[in-house]
């Protein structure tokens, strides 16, 4: 099984259905940045590839010059 290690650490629990909005509506960084890394094996060289091959830096650019003009 790939995620063994830390799949088998969960533990389960109640869930209190009063309580379900999240207390802060801010990304956590942190956390994705683990999921990316550690779960998903997803790096900085993997993502600059997959930009490079679906041309997306310069739809970026593009996008980014039509939002500021000069």
């Amino acid at each position: 099984m790939k995620y063994k290690e830390w799949f088998h650490d969960l533990k389960t629990s109640k869930i209190d259905i009063n309580n379900l909005e999240p207390k802060s509506k801010l990304p956590d960084l942190d956390y994705d940045m683990w999921l990316s890394r550690d779960i998903f094996k997803v790096d900085k060289f993997y993502l600059k590839k997959q930009l490079i091959k679906f041309n997306l830096f310069r739809i970026i650019e593009v996008f980014y010059r039509k939002l500021n003009p000069l």
